[in-house]
């Protein structure tokens, strides 16, 4: 897709409805009243043998009915619904449920009972009592919980307030810890098991963290109904909303996001292709309305490559408003996300948990809120999303260049900018078996705040490209300080079929007796893969003031070097606000890793008073500050520090001890 049907896409919600409508929506002036909506049937009404039918879209965009039967009514249950709710249970009788079950993607499908004397004739008349919502895992038949029309409709008259709303860095909430997600992250670099040297960074922005070693903090969206299961109970015997499916391409992909996605309620799967939104040519996007059981799509990425959550709209209010899902995504009451048209192109029924394969037409507007009882959208653009440009270059194929837009979203927006960048460099082959992944590039946060990317990965896969890119979009987004939306991001991608690692194999120092101000002569044994050992020389020179004493030199690669330089200052891993935050990230990614560093410890201890650094106290002075009763005092560690730039990924360390005097024959 290019440019112009991006605009195209991003416009459509303008002609959807005229632009009086819009406004007086936006002032909040227009009040629906209950006899302007279709009748409904209160849950107090409904009883068990009750029949009726649903309204889903099983292909296309083609909203088909299907029987139903209540089997049981439960009111206020603190296990499967909020306080104070319902979950009105159904059996679905269609020949192709029973088949599949429930099927994510059918969450919001409208669900209406006939009264008696009604002719029961499928697909007509009956009152609304809710969506088609909840489900077992691993359910025979087809068994689906429906969220009841009345807490539907209560979030749907909330809605119009958020657009009054005004946030000064957010509408997304207050900030927040990455952590959890950084966790997640690190995990699945674990179960790919990653070594060290491609998890250092990650693990370095996690410390930034004020809760970076406090597990009990879950990772996902957290309510009565999505708490995490303990270990020792069959997730199959817990009733939890239906999941939504989201594209992924290959199954490799769609394996690492998966613990990513599927605590948000997020499905990823596995599909030939990842532009599955677009519809067949026989269908005109300007023609497709919002009608109950029709496809609701939300748009996560667009671009030349899509990916987009789906599920159906429950009910179409006379302004536009739109009720859909009869659960949560997020259940974080605000939100700003792009809703869609959509087409549906199958039904996968699977004995785990059938799904349908959807994806989006035309954006019409914003879901503005989001409840337990479902999500409401308005016909209002006020969603907002960042530019990426992603440039691949692989040999033997010309460069390419990818162009989207990334949905902003505190939780979301991290995960959906690496899974295009995933994407992108798989487009055409996988990665070599022997490779080198040279990344580089720009991600921009507010206030001219740069990240540069600019990372050597020798045997990398696509994990390393997580590992890279999610975490510090992560930290600036969601920090104890403030929240700083990633604006846009432009990475270039070239890959190398041939390994660039190497093993510092061993090193020796040529004289270990050295002036101040004269030079430290090292030759380091480096053998590079499947070629000789060879001999590097490095010269590092020392400091004229540098005081007489014993020191030790060390010759690190990048990842110890890194870690080398937060264990000897660790007060800058504390940070007062966002710039702080900013510039400690940058300090980690800006190591190099085709490079050695040779690092000398000073002998005398530095003070630092909070991130103030005070280098050279006199000793009263040092004295008076490590005194008990001054407090947010921290000893630190000068490093004398030397870059040693080469064309390789060196791997190892080496030590020496040397001794410093202005006159080393005398002793």
């Amino acid at each position: 897709m290019n440019q112009g049907d991006v605009d195209m896409r991003l416009r459509g919600c303008a002609w959807w409805i005229g632009a009086a409508m819009l406004s007086l929506i936006a002032q909040n002036t227009l009040a629906i009243d209950d006899d302007q909506l279709p009748p409904i049937m209160p849950v107090d009404d409904v009883r068990v043998g009750m029949k009726g039918y649903g309204l889903t879209v099983f292909a296309g965009t083609k909203i088909e009915p299907f029987p139903v039967e209540v089997i049981s009514v439960m009111r206020s249950s603190f296990v499967i619904t909020p306080p104070r709710g319902a979950m009105i249970w159904i059996t679905c009788t269609d020949p192709r449920m029973l088949e599949s079950g429930a099927v994510q993607g059918f969450s919001g499908s409208p669900i209406y009972l006939w009264d008696d004397g009604d002719p029961n004739d499928l697909g007509k008349d009956g009152r609304l009592i809710g969506a088609f919502a909840t489900g077992y895992k691993w359910s025979k038949g087809c068994l689906a919980g429906v969220t009841p029309i009345q807490q539907m409709r209560s979030g749907a008259r909330r809605a119009p307030n958020e657009l009054n709303e005004q946030q000064a860095a957010s509408r997304h909430g207050g900030p927040s810890s990455a952590a959890p997600l950084i966790r997640a992250v690190l995990d699945l670099a674990n179960a790919q098991r990653l070594p060290d040297d491609a998890t250092w960074r990650a693990r370095s922005i996690l410390q930034l963290m004020p809760d970076a070693n406090d597990e009990h903090v879950p990772y996902g969206r957290v309510s009565s109904r999505h708490a995490m299961p303990a270990a020792d109970i069959d997730e199959s015997v817990v009733a939890s909303p239906s999941m939504m499916p989201v594209p992924a391409g290959s199954p490799y992909v769609a394996r690492l996001l998966a613990p990513l996605l599927e605590p948000w309620g997020l499905t990823p799967l596995a599909a030939p292709g990842v532009s599955i939104g677009s519809p067949p040519p026989d269908i005109d996007p300007d023609k497709l309305e919002f009608q109950p059981g029709s496809v609701l799509s939300l748009p996560l990425l667009l671009g030349d490559l899509e990916a987009a959550a789906s599920g159906t709209v429950t009910e179409v209010w006379p302004d536009g408003r739109i009720l859909a899902l009869g659960h949560e995504i997020f259940a974080a009451g605000h939100a700003e996300m792009p809703m869609a048209t959509g087409y549906a192109h199958f039904v996968v029924p699977s004995q785990l948990m059938s799904f349908r394969l959807a994806g989006s037409v035309q954006i019409r507007g914003t879901v503005v809120r989001d409840e337990f009882s479902g999500v409401v959208g308005m016909p209002v653009e006020q969603y907002r999303l960042s530019p990426m440009i992603i440039g691949v270059k692989m040999l033997h194929h010309p460069q390419r260049k990818y162009n989207f837009q990334l949905v902003h979203h505190r939780d979301l927006a991290p995960i959906y900018a690496v899974y295009a960048a995933m994407l992108c460099v798989q487009d055409v082959q996988a990665l070599p078996v022997d490779n080198t992944l040279h990344m580089t590039g720009t991600l921009r946060f507010p206030e001219d705040r740069q990240i540069p990317i600019d990372r050597l990965a020798p045997q990398s896969s696509l994990a390393n490209i997580i590992l890279e890119l999610l975490p510090p979009i992560s930290a600036m987004i969601n920090n104890p300080h403030e929240i700083a939306m990633l604006e846009s991001m432009d990475l270039n991608l070239s890959v190398q079929p041939h390994r660039t690692d190497a093993r510092l194999v061993d090193a020796h120092i040529d004289q270990v007796r050295v002036r101040p101000g004269q030079s430290v002569d090292i030759t380091a044994y480096i053998q590079r893969y499947g070629e000789p050992t060879r001999a590097h020389h490095i010269n590092v020179p020392l400091p004229a003031n540098l005081p007489e004493g014993q020191y030790e030199v060390w010759v690190l690669d990048a990842r110890r070097y890194g870690e080398l330089r937060q264990t000897t200052r660790p007060h800058r891993m504390r940070t007062n606000n966002i710039d702080e935050l900013h510039q400690r990230i940058v300090d980690i990614v800006s190591v190099r890793d085709n490079a050695l560093y040779v690092a000398i410890p000073k002998i005398q201890p530095a003070l630092a008073v909070g991130r103030q650094e005070l280098p050279q106290l006199p000793s009263s002075r040092r004295k008076v500050l490590v005194t008990p009763t001054v407090t947010d005092v921290q000893p630190y560690v000068e490093l004398i520090e030397h870059r040693i730039d080469l064309d390789f990924v060196p791997q190892g360390e080496a030590h020496f001890q040397i001794t410093v005097k202005k006159h080393p024959s005398a002793s």
